[in-house]
């Protein structure tokens, strides 16, 4: 199983509970627009390479509560200049650390999904709630 640290998705749902809680004062919907937009290429690809029902319905649903919903929340507020240089920050300090930990691997293998295997908490997760 890769690790949640190793997922960007993770450390922007973490930036989002701290911002609605009032701890970072940075807008984290730059962040989630990067991260649904790739998402929805990943799942548009996975419909062009014909992975199984269940594992697309696994991923709608991880994006939905992950990214969709998360964006509806802060829908109102209003994007500046410093949300966009903390975007480019997270996503600098995230490649850093898959630098630092020599990972770089693992990204490969975040891309399992297109052969129906789940390396991720999530889908791991959904996976076995719902087998």
């Amino acid at each position: 199983m890769i690790r949640a640290d190793f997922i960007v998705t993770y450390w922007v749902i973490f930036w989002y509970v701290f911002y609605v809680t009032g701890y970072i004062h940075q807008n984290p919907a730059p962040a989630l627009w990067i991260v649904f937009m790739s998402n929805l290429f990943i799942f548009l690809a996975m419909i062009y390479y014909r992975v199984k029902v269940k594992t697309l319905l696994y991923y709608a649903v991880f994006i939905f509560f992950s990214k969709i919903l998360l964006l509806w929340t802060i829908r109102d507020m209003p994007i500046q200049r410093k949300d966009i240089l903390a975007t480019a920050g997270m996503f600098i300090m995230y490649f850093g650390w898959i630098l630092w930990e020599d990972k770089f691997s693992l990204l490969q293998h975040s891309m399992d999904i297109f052969e129906n295997k789940y390396s991720t908490p999530a889908m791991m997760g959904m996976n076995r709630l719902f087998p």
